[in-house]
């Protein structure tokens, strides 16, 4: 059948790697015992959702079904972060505008272009959810965004890449 049977000594030899929380951006967490949901940030801070409204337009109106419930003994993995109030991307957030390709990184407050595809926990958000987000200058990779997934310490930093300026090109030369 392809089953290997590992023997239990073997395993318990390895040491617990401490758990991975969900991806920054890709779910909204509450505790079994609270109806209170979050967001979850880079660098494993949970922020409160302030109102349904803001988690529809940041998470799309099917954000009840993004939602996962964690048992408490896994809260103390996260922070606790600003609450968010606005209707705005936030930091860790991948988003893009209906109808468009494109897809942005929220970091440090800044959309950045990812250069590269990006299919996974993508939320396409509205145009007055997107305009209220500050526009970055630069891109960021997927491999960047993604390279730390426990985002425990050691891992990257996304840093956007700045786009090039064009120089121009003198007339008669």
């Amino acid at each position: 059948s392809g089953v290997v049977e590992m023997d239990p000594v073997c395993s318990d030899a390895y040491p617990s790697g401490g758990g991975v929380n969900p991806r920054a951006g890709t779910y909204l967490v509450k505790s079994v015992i609270s109806p209170t949901v979050y967001a979850i940030l880079p660098g494993n801070v949970k922020a409160k959702i302030a109102s349904p409204e803001v988690a529809s337009a940041l998470y799309g109106a099917d954000w009840e079904k993004r939602i996962m419930d964690y048992a408490d003994v896994f809260d103390a993995n996260l922070t606790i972060g600003q609450e968010l109030m606005e209707k705005v991307p936030h930091n860790g957030q991948t988003v893009k505008k209906a109808g468009s390709a494109d897809v942005y990184y929220m970091w440090n407050g800044e959309l950045s272009k990812v250069d590269g595809s990006v299919t996974d926990s993508v939320r396409t958000v509205s145009d007055a959810v997107f305009a209220a987000a500050k526009m970055g200058t630069g891109t960021v990779t997927v491999g960047t965004i993604w390279a730390n997934p426990s985002q425990k310490t050691g891992g990257s930093t996304p840093t956007p890449t700045p786009t090039p300026t064009p120089t121009p090109t003198p007339v008669g030369g």
